[in-house]
């Protein structure tokens, strides 16, 4: 039986879960307590950082947005919404393909240098049809993938689509407006 007092946390390791009290090396309820009060610390540093920073911004632009033009963004402008979406589609796999080949790389993506995708005859749609079906086979063999032999591939794969993907989000025009429409330096900075 194990003892309630004791809490597995592998992430941290250093809390170990143990059958009886007694047969405890460790003091496990105090190891876990220190590693989450080490975590709510953190957590908190963060958020107040993050605050700090938010309140720092607003303060700066004296509480209003950034104002864009259609010259910054010209798919967030566009009248038709089959426009916006097809074309907002299309930018994470172009997005994807500078980060595999950037040979063709701009100071200023803006101004229709990458053109509206308008319909769905366009060839561009197979790339983000090929993009998203790619990342969605991806997405499913991490979460299928099983330990073979100690190595946890699925765990490896999945952080490394999070470190990927969860960053990128903000500049997908998905949750509000931003004043590019592509720009490398999203890719290779590390965030």
């Amino acid at each position: 039986m194990v003892n309630p007092a004791c809490i597995s946390n592998n992430m941290a390791g250093n809390c170990v879960c143990c059958e009886s009290s007694s047969n405890c090396l460790h003091s496990p309820a105090s190891n876990c307590t220190s590693a989450l009060q080490q975590l709510s610390k953190r957590l908190l540093s963060l958020l107040l950082t993050a605050g700090v920073l938010l309140g720092l911004r607003l303060w700066m632009l004296r509480g209003s947005s950034p104002a864009f033009s259609d010259q910054d963004n010209p798919a967030s402008f566009s009248p038709h919404l089959i426009t916006r979406v097809l074309t907002f589609c299309y930018l994470p796999a172009l997005n994807f393909w500078l980060l595999l080949c950037p040979w063709q790389l701009s100071h200023d993506w803006q101004m229709g240098t990458v053109p509206l995708v308008n319909s769905f005859a366009d060839s561009r749609n197979l790339a983000s049809l090929v993009f998203y079906t790619t990342l969605a086979m991806i997405v499913c063999r991490a979460l299928q993938t099983s330990k073979v032999g100690g190595y946890d591939g699925g765990r490896v794969t999945r952080m490394g689509l999070a470190l990927l993907v969860l960053p990128f989000l903000p500049a997908t025009n998905i949750f509000f407006r931003v004043g590019f429409v592509l720009a490398e330096r999203i890719l290779y900075i590390p965030r």
